[in-house]
């Protein structure tokens, strides 16, 4: 079996991982929405899609060429493992736990964060090994190029993590530092299981250095991984003194079977009425609730006028009024 980049296809006859079909796909092992992967092989995943597929010689067709139209982790790990079927099975949890760890931010092991990291690293312009023109390409021929260069070099990236720090040690740190600081009280994460919701707090900083730290990207400011590890909700609010940025995690946009989810709920509403009570400039936005991760943000300025207390009532509010809410849901859903 071999890979072909997705704009080289044209009329062979490929599987697809990951990503979705074209003309000539004879199967596809995707969790995308509105996939046609075989029932029986389903799963959260792609590449547990695929290692389940590698498993189930029933489901199995005699194609020779295989593709996906993104670059990322999950993508990444189903590649590989159709290409090199037995050394994936050997490591089937490891690759699932790196995909998980770039897709949804939820990993069981610190390696499979690490090898997540080094191929954040290897597609970010900024920290890529690769050539800077690289970057200059059009998407489908830059996705060639990074498959192309992860794929002969991911068992050893597998294997050898620890001698690639320069490529996840600032992540690590991130995480490491967002996992004392939740330990210790500094960050809390408060569940309302019956929206889904998990508001996630992160302490005021010191007046001297609000202004600086409160336009930071949350990016800088908490490793997403410490987040969702400690929490099952798939609606989460970050807040920091009066900034807030709502949004609905990945796992909303894809397949996910492992467990019902609650539906996304459209914030347009919501944002224009948040609108109606700040200052003139400062403007409410949300993405289109297609987005893989759609976010409900202010732009315009650091912090909002409207207070912590106020505005959970209010999202709470719309969101139970939207319906998505359960009835009598008392459930631990912590992971």
């Amino acid at each position: 079996m071999n890979y072909l980049a997705y704009h080289l296809l044209g009329n062979t006859e490929n599987i697809i991982v990951d990503g979705r079909r074209n003309n000539h796909t004879r199967l596809t092992l995707s969790h995308w929405p509105g996939n046609e992967t075989p029932p029986e092989l389903k799963a959260d995943l792609s590449a547990e899609i695929v290692l389940n597929y590698l498993e189930s010689p029933q489901h199995q067709v005699d194609v020779q060429t295989v593709s996906n139209n993104h670059f990322d982790a999950d993508g990444l790990m189903g590649l590989w493992a159709l290409l090199n079927p037995k050394q994936a099975l050997d490591r089937r949890q490891l690759l699932i736990d790196v995909a998980s760890a770039g897709d949804f931010g939820v990993c069981l092991d610190r390696e499979a964060a690490r090898v997540s990291f080094v191929l954040d690293s290897w597609a970010d312009a900024e920290r890529s090994p690769l050539n800077q023109e690289v970057f200059q390409l059009p998407y489908m021929e830059l996705t060639a190029v990074l498959y192309e260069e992860t794929l002969k070099r991911l068992e050893n990236i597998l294997d050898r993590v620890e001698y690639l720090e320069q490529f996840w040690i600032a992540e690590d740190r991130l995480l490491d530092h967002t996992q004392e600081q939740i330990a210790a009280g500094n960050i809390t994460i408060e569940e309302h299981p019956h929206i889904d919701l998990a508001v996630v707090t992160l302490p005021e900083p010191a007046e001297t250095a609000r202004k600086q730290e409160i336009s930071q990207p949350w990016d800088k400011l908490i490793q997403t991984l410490g987040i969702h590890n400690e929490t099952a909700m798939m609606r989460v609010l970050l807040r920091q003194a009066n900034r807030y940025e709502l949004y609905f995690r990945y796992e909303t946009w894809v397949e996910f079977v492992s467990r019902k989810l609650m539906p996304r709920v459209d914030m347009t509403t919501f944002a224009t009425d948040l609108q109606s009570r700040e200052e003139p400039g400062c403007i409410w936005e949300f993405e289109d609730i297609d987005a893989l991760q759609p976010r409900l943000r202010l732009t315009g300025t650091a912090e909002s006028k409207i207070g912590p207390a106020e505005f959970q009532d209010r999202l709470a509010s719309y969101l139970v009024s939207q319906g998505n809410y359960r009835r009598n849901d008392k459930r631990n859903r912590k992971r």
